[in-house]
């Protein structure tokens, strides 16, 4: 056989091979708008049926509890794609927790230092918890974010990318939770709550573009004691990402230096962060400084940003959390602009999620976490709602569900692989989850 009928025969089997998979393995990207389809139709009746009110409550308490969060074996590393197992620990991972109630109400807030908070822990939670008394409806949940963290709960295949599956882990990190909460009600006070929105542009930055807006807010929320002590919880948008790839070692991040420079505070008993809406956003320092240097830098300059004698401070005694069930049609990450994986085949690589909308009021002051990275372009339209409700507003992702990223629709067209494909809903999405955010704020 000649060459030139080996080559048209090669080029006649890549092309019955391309077309199989265009055929099979990928579609096109959806592109009716989101108020054309049956899931917004869905979540609007959700919505609808919401109901805010509360009882004229005349305390509001708080308590708090950390626990170990590293399992007694090396695990593989989640974050940056799969790395291997860890070699050493820089700083331990923690669950941090906050037990809240009033007359009226129990909520609990969980932050882990993990990549996002696992599904697969929620499910465990959901038959732990009720032989407390509680359910995961009473929980709002939330992570760090950091990318230098421990892996083994996310099953494959699609799990790879995060470390893999171990059902001792995922077993683990729910019993250390329980324990977590049980000890954080044993130890609860009357507070007041206050609330800062700080100015902190030197450390952060649209990783996207440099014409796109930035959330470079540092928000923290205070728990004031009768004593004069206090407990901070902070929300920032700037990814978990000071450290970099090649590093095998565990650490909590800039997350871990701003909550350890804030306990240093003899005034402050508990602190704990929540990754912001980090989707769109990086870190950065006004010095050139990388990695371990880096997460110190960033850590410490938050941390002396926030002033306890600012808070502005409330009798308010609210307390409300909803989870708000949400749908978001098909599910499948991109390849291009116009071509994704086909949504059915997707399906077979991620278990089914309930998704929903993690709503928590506490005083003045309210929270909505998100199942996603979410872009903190999207926040400003979002607080304009708050803003005229005189609500003070704090946004945070990875609410124990996760659908990749949610951005501007401007933002898609970028031509960076992991925003393109981590981008596993329509181009409508950023739109979508502003409207129903604004739409579940203004039944308040």
């Amino acid at each position: 056989m000649s060459f030139f009928k080996k080559a048209f025969k090669f080029s006649f089997i890549l092309l019955i091979i391309n077309i199989l998979l265009l055929i099979f393995f990928i579609e096109p990207v959806p592109k009716t708008h989101y108020s054309q389809t049956n899931y917004y139709a869905n979540t609007l009746t959700n919505i609808e049926q919401l109901d805010f009110k509360t009882e004229n409550d005349s305390t509001l308490e708080v308590g708090y509890n950390r626990q170990n969060l590293m399992f007694p074996e090396a695990l593989h590393m989640a974050g940056y794609g799969f790395r291997g197992k860890f070699e050493n620990v820089h700083d331990s991972l923690k669950i941090n927790t906050l037990y809240l109630k009033n007359n009226s109400t129990q909520a609990i807030v969980i932050s882990l230092d993990l990549l996002i908070f696992p599904p697969e822990v929620v499910k465990k939670l959901e038959l732990l918890l009720p032989k407390t008394g509680l359910s995961t409806n009473q929980i709002f949940f939330s992570a760090t974010h950091t990318h230098t963290g421990t892996g083994g709960w996310a099953k494959p295949p699609l799990g790879w990318l995060f470390g893999g599956y171990d059902d001792r882990v995922t077993n683990f990190i729910a019993t250390q939770i329980i324990k977590s909460i049980q000890q954080a009600r044993q130890n609860c006070t009357s507070i007041q709550v206050g609330f800062q929105k700080i100015k902190a542009p030197n450390y952060v930055h649209n990783r996207l573009t440099k014409e796109g807006q930035v959330d470079d807010f540092l928000r923290v929320i205070e728990f004031k004691k009768d004593n004069g002590n206090s407990i901070l919880w902070t929300t920032y948008a700037a990814h978990l990402t000071c450290i970099g790839s090649k590093y095998k070692s565990i650490s909590r991040d800039y997350a871990g230096v701003l909550v350890d420079e804030l306990e240093k505070n003899p005034n402050v008993e508990f602190a704990l962060f929540s990754a912001g809406a980090v989707g769109s956003h990086a870190p950065k320092t006004p010095q050139k400084v990388r990695d371990f240097e880096k997460i110190t830098v960033l850590g410490k300059g938050l941390a002396q940003k926030i002033k306890p004698k600012q808070f502005n401070l409330s009798n308010d005694k609210k307390l409300i959390i909803k989870n708000i069930n949400i749908e978001v049609g098909q599910i499948s990450p991109r390849i291009s602009e116009n071509w994704q994986v086909r949504s059915s085949i997707f399906k077979r690589f991620v278990d089914p999620q309930s998704l929903h909308i993690s709503f928590l009021q506490i005083g003045n002051v309210i929270l909505l976490g998100i199942p996603a990275d979410f872009s903190g372009e999207l926040v400003a339209q979002i607080e304009k709602v708050t803003l005229q409700k005189k609500i003070n507003l704090l946004i945070t992702c990875f609410n124990g569900g996760y659908v990749g990223y949610i951005l501007p629709q401007e933002r898609l067209q970028h031509s960076r692989d992991e925003t393109r494909e981590m981008n596993w809903l329509n181009d409508y999405a950023g739109a979508y989850f502003v409207e129903i955010s604004q739409r579940i704020i203004s039944k308040i």
